[in-house]
């Protein structure tokens, strides 16, 4: 079915959409190799691809438009040249290549050369943030939804780098991109799409304060889960209070969102 959808496409998806497709690609790989016993792998894939590839592929797109930056048009001449960093076909040539380098990541990880590893894959994913995200380029909009997922990215730019410097503390640090970027996006995305969808307006999502208490309690949920391991006494309590505070976090944005969704109704 999407097959077919896709083949009577009346315009191509951004050349970075094919991060979506070798995120899906990691999953059905990863799943696959599990089965198989080559668990570290398949779980690289699964938990890392599955995520990455979705974030940055959609997120090349979305994210700039939301935040004001949209990503100038696709142009590109009959050879291929004349239009040049705009042209689609290098886009998709340079997807492609950073994909390649991002599964290379997974299977030096799994082979154990793992500080090599993290540098690639932090090399790769703050090449997409900065070149396809912009997130150098000032907001042309305001607001916290759009503080919310400037934050998001940021998370994601720095969260895979402390991992480089110190890898034994991988697990840990991986939680400013759990925390920081997947949540903070998701919470942010579907605010967006609730609104826009329900013919609400934009105009809740910058003045918001249950969003602002959103970002509040999952940074110091972020706070409290990366910090856990240098206080090993009351380990156990950080990653408790950094529940809570996810958990908060999630029922505040129901509280504000849902309810004005069914009040409308």
């Amino acid at each position: 079915f999407g097959g077919r959808l896709f083949l009577k496409r009346t315009n191509s998806p951004p050349p970075a959409f094919v991060f979506v497709g070798a995120g899906f690609l990691g999953l059905i790989i990863g799943l696959i190799l599990m089965m198989w016993g080559e668990s570290r792998l398949g779980a690289l894939l699964f938990l890392y691809g599955g995520f990455l590839g979705p974030v940055l592929g959609i997120g090349s797109f979305l994210i700039p438009m939301i935040l004001g930056n949209p990503v100038p048009a696709n142009t590109c001449s009959s050879n291929g040249q004349a239009a040049g960093k705009n042209c689609p076909k290098r886009k998709l040539i340079l997807s492609l290549g950073l994909i390649l380098f991002l599964f290379v990541s997974f299977y030096l990880e799994a082979k154990g050369i793992i500080r090599s590893a993290y540098l690639l894959r932090a090399s790769v994913v703050s090449f997409v943030l900065l070149k396809n995200f912009r997130i150098l380029k000032k907001p042309t909009n305001s607001g916290m939804l759009a503080w919310i997922l400037q934050i998001s990215c940021w998370a994601l730019l720095v969260g895979f780098w402390p991992s480089v410097l110190w890898p034994s503390l991988a697990l840990h640090f991986n939680h400013i991109i759990f925390i920081g970027t997947v949540s903070l996006m998701i919470f942010g995305v579907i605010t967006r799409v609730s609104l826009a969808h329900g013919g609400f307006g934009f105009e809740p999502e910058k003045k918001s304060r249950a969003l602002m208490m959103v970002l509040i309690f999952l940074l110091a949920a972020l706070l409290m889960r990366v910090m856990a391991p240098f206080f090993p006494q009351v380990y156990f309590s950080h990653l408790a209070y950094a529940s809570i505070f996810w958990i908060l976090a999630a029922f505040i944005w129901l509280a504000r969102f849902i309810r004005c969704l069914l009040k409308n109704h």
